[in-house]
């Protein structure tokens, strides 16, 4: 799978648009590296990849406590796309490769 790299991505919440960043590194079927929002990143946990899927787990810190965020997509070329699953719900969220 070709998904290691920096994306950029977008993530529609009821806040209007969000803007993040995800670095991922591969190793086999295991998934690694952080995610980055608002000016705080934090490393993925549970991070696995099978075919062109992906999906990991990461915790931000947040006006309103830590928030628990699952994150599940697909990789096709120089794009990903997906969803953030949290307590509140589940928002779709879509990036290209920066590098």
């Amino acid at each position: 799978m070709a998904l290691d790299g920096t994306y950029n991505v977008k993530m529609k919440s009821p806040m209007g648009e969000q803007d993040g960043s995800f670095t991922f590194t591969t190793d086999g079927e295991v998934l690694l590296g952080t995610a980055s929002a608002a000016g705080v990143t934090t490393d993925i946990s549970e991070g696995k990849v099978s075919g062109d899927s992906f999906e990991c787990k990461f915790s931000m810190k947040t006006p309103m406590g830590k928030v628990k965020i699952t994150v599940k997509g697909t990789v096709e070329g120089d794009r990903i796309r997906g969803s953030f699953k949290m307590l509140v719900g589940t928002f779709l969220f879509e990036g290209t490769k920066a590098s």
